[in-house]
């Protein structure tokens, strides 16, 4: 998430420093239309499923998640937050601001909110990471300039040490900024990582083409896990835990169920646009104008 959000402020950045009329609108309303269209699906679609952690229960739990989203669309409610939020400060120094920003990360690392909360712990975690890139747009690129083989083995190995030391450190760890450390050196890993793969002809047009087509992904994904997790269970009924998780299958698991979700959103992205369902990915332009 911390990449997903740099990469979001960067993409954002020419929209968050022009005017309100020149684009901002426009972003805020989609975020915001997209968000409305798609809790009011995943609310038909777990209505059957009461009990899956996703689920939307009801009018009041819908109009309860416009302030406390808890689905995987979370994302969507913090990027609207996060634009607005990044475009009003924009004329201030831009120092105190992030560091605002990064107080904000340590207190959602520090802290345990109730359920009735939703996600506002990862929505305070992640501002910095949107404000960052969207400020300073140029950091990202840098990092990608400067990759080579010797640097990607040092975030490499950096990336791997903080990861470990989070899962083994005891709690009060988090107090101190050791997420918003591992969240930095996450981005600059993924970012060279990125760099290294897309040198390879055979695999820049197929990272560029999921990567062009990733809100499908993201919109979509938690619906056909859904969908394939019940697939499974129709098919293998108790055992497919107990296979998942003590078994060479749950080793392959991970992959497999990502890149079977990955198609079978990409193949909903054709879908949509094919029944000319357009509106279900962008909202339409005469809302925002």
């Amino acid at each position: 998430m911390p990449l997903f959000f740099a990469i979001s402020g960067m993409l954002a950045h020419g929209a968050v420093m022009r005017p309100w009329q020149q684009g901002g609108k426009r972003r805020l309303v989609n975020g915001a239309f997209l968000y409305v269209v798609w809790l009011s699906i995943y609310a038909l679609f777990y209505a059957p499923l009461p009990d899956m952690p996703e689920a939307v229960h009801g009018v009041g739990d819908a109009l309860l998640q416009l302030v406390a989203p808890h689905t995987a669309l979370w994302y969507l409610w913090a990027l609207a937050m996060y634009f607005a939020l990044t475009k009003a400060l924009r004329n201030m120094n831009r120092w105190p601001v992030l560091a605002a920003a990064a107080a904000l990360c340590v207190v959602g690392s520090s802290i345990v909110l109730p359920d009735s909360f939703g996600m506002w712990q990862s929505i305070l975690k992640n501002l910095v990471y949107f404000m960052a890139g969207a400020y300073g747009p140029w950091l990202l690129r840098s990092i990608s300039d400067a990759t080579s083989w010797k640097t990607l083995t040092v975030a490499g190995a950096a990336f791997l040490a903080t990861t470990a030391g989070l899962l083994a450190a005891p709690d009060f760890v988090h107090w101190f900024g050791a997420d918003l450390v591992a969240g930095l050196i996450a981005i600059v890993f993924a970012v060279q990582l990125a760099t290294v793969a897309t040198r390879w002809q055979v695999l820049r047009r197929p990272f560029a083409a999921v990567g062009q087509r990733a809100l499908s992904i993201f919109l979509m994904q938690a619906l056909f896990i859904a969908l394939l997790n019940a697939l499974a269970l129709g098919v293998m009924g108790d055992s497919y835990g107990a296979a998942v998780n003590g078994t060479a299958l749950g080793a392959a698991y991970p992959g497999i169920a990502t890149v079977t979700v990955v198609a079978a959103c990409l193949g909903a992205h054709r879908l949509l646009l094919f029944v000319r369902a357009k509106w279900l990915l962008e909202a339409p332009a005469k809302l925002a104008s």
